[in-house]
C-alpha cells in the first residue's frame, strides 16, 4: 500500500490508482507511519483527495534510520496543518484542494467526504465492498460475526437492505455454489433499491447492480424456516479412501466425534478423506425444500445423495439446500467425503524428524523466523463433527417476505474490549464462542465489544449510544471493561478513567481535539452503565475483568486484580442493583488448575492479555459459570445446557 500511495495521483473525483479510483483513502489506527507515506498522503490531499485517519494521527516514524530528521521533518509537516477542532467530536483540515479528518467514527468522516454510506452495516458482522462500471455495481457482501461461527444456522440478515446506488435490476449469486438470480428488489421514495438479503453467519454473496432490466429470467428463491430441525440419528460407516501417510481402518458409530478421537493411532496422524455414510427416511414432514445442516465439519465436505452430488462446501454454514424430490421416503443413502487440513500429518512428521521441508529456495520458518517445528501442536479436530440435521424449509412469496422473527426475540448485549471482540488473526476473544451456549432460536446474541475501548471511551465515542438505541425491555447486557482504563487522561489514546469508584471528576483538555472533557471514576462510568440499561427495561449483568496471563515468582498463583478493578467493579455493581460475575477470579482459579506452562502455550501468543481461540473458549465457559452461580439469574433459561 505504501508503493500504491507513490504511484497514486488525485482530483477532485477521487483517487486514481491503476485498476481503479476511489473515494477517499483510510488510514487505520496506527502509531508509527513512513515518512515516506505520509508525505504521499499530503500530496495526495493538495491534489484533492480525502484522507480518513481512523481515531488518532499516526504519532512517530517508522524505523531507525536518519531518526532525528525524520521525526522533525514528521513534526514540521502535521504543525502546518490547519485544524478545525469543531468537526463532529473530531478535527478537520483543508489541505489544498482535498482534505484531512481524524475521528474516531468512520461513518462520519466517509459522509463527509462524499462517500455513499451503506445501510446494510448496521447490522452487526456484515461487511462490503463495492465497485462500479459502465454497467452499474458489484457488491461483495460477507457475514463475519464472530459470535455466531458455532451457530451456523442461526440466520443473522433476513430482511429488505437499502442499497445506496440506483438500480433497475439486481442479480445475485452465491459465490460458494455458483448459483444465481435476479434478486427480490423494490424502489424507495427517493428513488433509490431495496433488496431482500439473506446471509447466514460466515455466507458471502455477490450483487450485480444493473441500471439496466437485466435480461435473466431466472428468479432467485427465498426460504424460510418451516419447523424444527430433525437429527439424522443412526449408524454412521466411516471408510478413509484417500491420504496417508497410513489409510487408517474403518469405524462404525451412533455418535459424530473427531476421527482422531474415534479412530486409531493411523487416524490421529492422517491427512486426507474419509467418507461417513448413513441410510435414513424422509422426514415426515410436508417441506418445498430442506437444508442439509453438516453442523461442525474439519475441514471441508463433499455430499453425495443417492448417488447424486450435492456439492462441496468448505466453509460456515456447513449446509446444502436438497431440493424435495431428491428425498426417497426411505432408504436414502447420504454419503459426505470429508477432508481435514494437513497439520496433524505435519505434526507427526516433526516428531518423528521426517524431513519434509524440501523446498527449492523457500526458508520454511515460523512467524518469529525460527525454525519451523509442528512438533508441539496439539492434535487437530479432524472429520464430521456434526450434528448432521434436516431442516424444512417453504418458500417465501418476493412480494411478501417473512419478518425477521429475531427482531422479536430478547437480545443479550455484549460489551467491552478486545478480550471480549477481537478479530486479529490466531486472537478471539470470550465474546464470540459464547453464543454457543445459548439458545440461538430463543435469545439473540451480539457482540458489541470493540477493541482498545475503555469504560470511559466506550461511552464517549457513542458506542454505549448505539448500543442503547437498538435496546429493548426484556433484553440483557453483559459488561467487562477495565483492561484499557490505566493510561493518560488526555494525551496519547487517552482512554483512562480516574482510578476508583467515587464520583470524584476532573477536567482536563484533550490533547488530541482542545476540546475539555469531564473524566469520571471507573465505577461511575459502569453506574452508568447500569442505570442506563435499567432505564430501557434491560437486565445489566456486571462482569469483572479477565485476568493476565501474568503470575507470581513461583508460577504457581495467577496475579489477581482484587485491590482494584475487581474490587472498584463489584463496589459499582452492588450500588447500582446489578448481578455481579467475578470473571477475574473465576478464570484464574482455571489458570491454577490447568498449570503456567499450559495456561502460555495454549491459551495466550505474544503479549499477557489476548486470548487465542482456545483461551477464549474458556473464558466463555467461565462467564457461563459465574452466570450459573448468581442466586436468581433470568438470564439463565436460555442457557443450551442446564444445571444438573
Amino acid at each position: 500500500s505504501d508503493r500504491q500511495l507513490l504511484q497514486a495521483k488525485a482530483d477532485s473525483s477521487g483517487v486514481s490508482l491503476p485498476g481503479g479510483t476511489y473515494r477517499a483513502i483510510v488510514v487505520p489506527p496506527v502509531s508509527f507511519i513512513p515518512l515516506q507515506t505520509l508525505q504521499a498522503l499530503h500530496r495526495l490531499a493538495r491534489e484533492g483527495a480525502a484522507v480518513l485517519f481512523v481515531d488518532h494521527l499516526p504519532s512517530d516514524v517508522f524505523g531507525l534510520k536518519d531518526l532525528k530528521t525524520q521525526r522533525n521533518t514528521m513534526k514540521t509537516l502535521l504543525q502546518t496543518i490547519p485544524w478545525d477542532l469543531s468537526f463532529n467530536s473530531g478535527r478537520m483540515a483543508s489541505v489544498g484542494k482535498g482534505r484531512f479528518y481524524v475521528n474516531a467514527d468512520l461513518d462520519i468522516m466517509l459522509q463527509s467526504a462524499g462517500g455513499r454510506r451503506e445501510s446494510m452495516v448496521d447490522h452487526p458482522g456484515i461487511y462490503y465492498i463495492r465497485r462500479a462500471d459502465d454497467g452499474g455495481y458489484w457488491y461483495f457482501i460477507t457475514n463475519q460475526d464472530e459470535q455466531f461461527i458455532h451457530n451456523p444456522a442461526t440466520p443473522c440478515l433476513n430482511d429488505w437492505v437499502k442499497l445506496s446506488v440506483q438500480a433497475e435490476s439486481i442479480v445475485v449469486m452465491d459465490p460458494l455454489t455458483g448459483k444465481s438470480g435476479l434478486a427480490a428488489s423494490r424502489k424507495t421514495a427517493d428513488g433509490f433499491t431495496e433488496v431482500y438479503l439473506q446471509l447466514e453467519p460466515g455466507q458471502s454473496m455477490i450483487l450485480r447492480a444493473l441500471k439496466r432490466v437485466s435480461a435473466s429470467t431466472a428468479k432467485w428463491e427465498y426460504y424460510q424456516t418451516a419447523g424444527q430441525p430433525i437429527t439424522l440419528e443412526g449408524l454412521w460407516k466411516v471408510r478413509f479412501i484417500d491420504g496417508g501417510p497410513d489409510i487408517p481402518a474403518p469405524f462404525e458409530t451412533q455418535s459424530l466425534a473427531s476421527w482422531t478421537v474415534l479412530g486409531n493411532d493411523n487416524a490421529r496422524r492422517f491427512a486426507g478423506t474419509a467418507r461417513y455414510a448413513m441410510v435414513f427416511d424422509k422426514p415426515d414432514i410436508e417441506a418445498e425444500a430442506w437444508t442439509l445442516d453438516l453442523g461442525r465439519v474439519a475441514d471441508s465436505a463433499e455430499v453425495f445423495l443417492n448417488g447424486q452430488n450435492l456439492g462441496t462446501v468448505f466453509t460456515t454454514p456447513f449446509q446444502i439446500r436438497i431440493a424435495s424430490s431428491l428425498l426417497m421416503p426411505s432408504g436414502n443413502l447420504l454419503e459426505i467425503d470429508v477432508t481435514n487440513v494437513a497439520a496433524n500429518r505435519i505434526r507427526d512428521m516433526d516428531i518423528n524428524k521426517v524431513v519434509w521441508k524440501y523446498f527449492y529456495d523457500t526458508n520454511v520458518v515460523n512467524i518469529d523466523y525460527k525454525p519451523f517445528d509442528a512438533s508441539a501442536w496439539p492434535i487437530r479436530d479432524a472429520g464430521l463433527l456434526g450434528p448432521v440435521r434436516l431442516i424444512p424449509l417453504a418458500t417465501i412469496p418476493l412480494d411478501k417476505p417473512a419478518p425477521d422473527l429475531a427482531n422479536t426475540l430478547p437480545t443479550l448485549w455484549i460489551i467491552g474490549d478486545s478480550t471480549v471482540k477481537n478479530n486479529t488473526p490466531g486472537l478471539q476473544g470470550w465474546g464470540g464462542p459464547i453464543a454457543a451456549y445459548f439458545d440461538t432460536t430463543k435469545i439473540n446474541v451480539k457482540n458489541r465489544a470493540l477493541g482498545g475501548r475503555s469504560s470511559r471511551t466506550f461511552q464517549t465515542e457513542g458506542l454505549w449510544d448505539k448500543v442503547l438505541s437498538e435496546m429493548k425491555s426484556g433484553d440483557f447486557v453483559l459488561i467487562q471493561f477495565g483492561h484499557n482504563d490505566n493510561g493518560p487522561l488526555n494525551t496519547g489514546r487517552a482512554r483512562a478513567s480516574l482510578h476508583n469508584n467515587s464520583d470524584d471528576t476532573q477536567e482536563v483538555v484533550m490533547e488530541a481535539t482542545g476540546k475539555t472533557e469531564i473524566v469520571h471514576s471507573y465505577g461511575w462510568y459502569l453506574r452508568k452503565y447500569i442505570a442506563d440499561a435499567k432505564a430501557k427495561g434491560a437486565t445489566p449483568i456486571i462482569l469483572s475483568l479477565v485476568p493476565r496471563n501474568i503470575w507470581d515468582t513461583e508460577g504457581k498463583t495467577v496475579i489477581r486484580a482484587i485491590a482494584d478493578y475487581a474490587l472498584w467493579v463489584s463496589e459499582a455493581a452492588k450500588q447500582g442493583g446489578a448481578d455481579f460475575v467475578d470473571l477475574n477470579d473465576i478464570v484464574a482459579d482455571h489458570y491454577e488448575a490447568l498449570g503456567q506452562k499450559k495456561v502460555k502455550t495454549e491459551f495466550f501468543l505474544e503479549d499477557h492479555t489476548h486470548t487465542t481461540p482456545a483461551g477464549a473458549q474458556l473464558n466463555a465457559a467461565a462467564v457461563v459459570e459465574g452466570l450459573r452461580r448468581l442466586e436468581h439469574c433470568a438470564l439463565c433459561q436460555y442457557l443450551l445446557v442446564k444445571e444438573g
